[in-house]
């Protein structure tokens, strides 16, 4: 069994059956947004993005760059005028950069029942998928041999033979609300979301409990940005550009007394840490049904330096 964390696509990815986060769609996502005045810092740049950037694939889990067309020349004596096009960027600094968070929890171990599970397991693989961004890492656990899609840097610091605890939540209304947490000797090395909510100890079905990555806290920020005057580009879901308005989120990002604070589909640090934020948006006017309200997605990895 596959559970995507990738939102827009019914049917196969990959050549293998695949349940995807279709539609982006439900009733009332909880609301995980912070308005606290917040700074936001990011990196423009990575040695190691956990997300491919400017790339194209092929499938539903691509990340595509754009197109660009040259004008044409009509002679070099004549005169051209221009009149204002409409705005085609964000209105909140940095642009969003092609980034997209694509989870997905292969081979669900036999005998686990309801949605989610806390395995001690050894890492028997680490592979990367061919023509994706996405990096594969296959455990042998008590109870089965799950494989957990994701994209992740090349320096990762996890390791064939690593005993680790893996953790995964997984809900699935319309789409795929998708987290996976790896821990080794009770340190954090990789935390992952594509879900309509954060954790919280609220005991909502859609997303685990406010401790799921500890000792990382994730909070969610709505006062940096102001709200979308179109659907920004680039646009991975199906249902883009017409479905939803936006307001770009922020993550603030705490592990072991240090903070990062990260801008939707952006890039940056945390320690030891490299922090990848996809799609993360308020959708503050949602044009279609089964639609959530929000969306969330980043990956956290531990990398060797």
């Amino acid at each position: 069994m596959v559970f995507g964390g990738f939102r827009g696509t019914w049917g196969f990815a990959l050549g293998l059956s695949s349940f995807g986060a279709a539609m982006g769609c439900g009733p009332g996502a909880a609301d995980d947004s912070s308005s606290d005045d917040t700074t936001v810092t990011t990196s423009t740049t990575a040695g190691d993005d956990l997300a491919a950037t400017g790339s194209t694939s092929t499938g539903p889990m691509a990340t595509t760059g754009g197109t660009s067309a040259s004008d044409e020349t009509t002679g070099a004596s004549e005169s051209s005028s221009t009149t204002d096009a409409p705005p085609t960027g964000s209105v909140c600094e940095p642009q969003p950069e092609q980034i997209r968070i694509v989870i997905t929890v292969q081979d669900w171990p036999p005998g686990i029942a309801g949605n989610s599970f806390e395995l001690p397991c050894t890492v028997t693989d680490i592979y990367p998928l061919a023509d994706t961004p996405l990096t594969g890492i296959v455990f042998d656990c008590e109870s089965g041999t799950p494989t957990v899609l994701l994209p992740l840097p090349h320096a990762l610091d996890l390791a064939e033979g690593d005993a680790v605890e893996l953790s995964v939540f997984i809900d699935e209304p319309w789409w795929s609300n998708v987290f996976v947490a790896i821990h080794r000797d009770g340190e954090l090395v990789v935390a992952g979301m594509a879900a309509d909510s954060l954790p919280a100890d609220d005991g909502a079905p859609q997303h685990p409990a406010a401790d799921f990555w500890a000792p990382l806290t994730v909070t969610a920020h709505d006062d940096v940005c102001d709200v979308e005057t179109e659907s920004l580009e680039p646009c991975f879901d199906e249902l883009c550009p017409d479905c939803t308005r936006d307001r770009r989120l922020a993550l603030e990002l705490t592990h072991d007394a240090e903070s990062s604070t990260v801008l939707d589909r952006s890039v940056g640090t945390l320690g030891a840490m490299e922090v990848t934020v996809g799609e993360t948006v308020d959708h503050v006017e949602v044009f279609c049904t089964d639609t959530p309200n929000a969306w969330y997605s980043f990956v956290v990895a531990r990398v060797t330096r």
